[in-house]
């Protein structure tokens, strides 16, 4: 979401307009990936410097929120600046690719009846303006970046995984095979018709990667510890990528106990969905 140059009915502080004087920006903004490759960083300084906008956050009348967008990709997520002053959000990176935008806004909380800002445009000095919740206050200069993936690495090793309907057992919640190139997971009618409606928010990619994929990859690894299993695997496609997976994570395949860490490999494999999934909801919740 990038917020286009246009005209407010009230005074908006803008980096386009003059209705307001003032500045809202970010210093020292980064976007940066982590040394594994699995999460983007964005770093920043907000500046705010607008008294009557400044005293409207402080008294949580107001907040500052930053809205990310990969129209490639389709996420979509807003971030809440708590801190006001700092800007720290993490983006798994299997998220993002090609263009990612950065928008900063400030929006009310509440109800404002009679807003005026102190340091408007003359042609605003003597008028109060109804604000409700929700409507913009400030809007910051849109900043964009490029996350780049390597095709070289299996960085969504969610691919392995086939989600599909289980036409034989309609009542059974989740089931799985691994006899295929892909790991099947088979879903109940009524849990694969909620999956779909899901399946392109990438609000709830971390979700239903912690809830189907995670547990069914950690049954999976647990197997490895079953006499003969990955022989009678050897080959298949899923497995391949599973042990190239290992290795990027630094693990060493032979010295992993199967049968007590298959589920902490499995969420670290996946790129640790289930921290991510919860900070959403943490957010969400405020």
């Amino acid at each position: 979401m990038i917020i286009q140059e246009k005209l407010y009915p009230y005074p908006v502080l803008t980096y386009f307009s003059d209705d307001i004087t003032g500045e809202f920006s970010i210093d020292d903004i980064k976007a940066f990936i982590s040394t594994d490759k699995s999460k983007y960083f964005i770093r920043g300084v907000v500046k705010m410097l607008n008294p009557t906008i400044e005293e409207l956050i402080d008294s949580k009348s107001a907040e500052i929120i930053l809205h990310v967008e990969c129209r490639k990709t389709r996420y979509r997520q807003v971030f809440k600046i708590n801190n006001e002053t700092i800007i720290n959000c993490e983006i798994s990176s299997e998220f993002l690719e090609g263009n990612v935008d950065i928008q900063m806004i400030v929006i009310s909380k509440e109800k404002i009846d009679d807003y005026k800002n102190n340091k408007c445009h003359p042609d605003f000095s003597e008028l109060t303006f109804k604000i409700e919740i929700g409507q913009i206050l400030a809007v910051c200069k849109p900043y964009s970046f490029d996350a780049k993936r390597e095709p070289s690495k299996v960085k969504n090793l969610s691919s392995i995984f086939a989600i599909i309907r289980n036409v034989k057992d309609e009542k059974k919640p989740i089931a799985y095979y691994t006899d295929s190139e892909k790991i099947i997971i088979m879903l109940s009618k009524e849990n694969f018709t909620r999956y779909k409606k899901l399946m392109y928010d990438s609000n709830a990619q971390s979700l239903l990667s912690s809830m189907l994929i995670v547990p069914v990859l950690a049954s999976v690894l647990q197997s490895f510890s079953i006499k003969n299993f990955i022989d009678e695997h050897e080959g298949a496609s899923w497995l391949t990528s599973i042990k190239k997976r290992i290795d990027e994570c630094n693990l060493v395949f032979d010295k992993i106990n199967w049968g007590e860490d298959s589920l902490t490999v499995a969420n670290e494999l996946i790129g640790d969905p289930l921290s991510y999934g919860v900070k959403i909801l943490e957010e969400r919740s405020y």
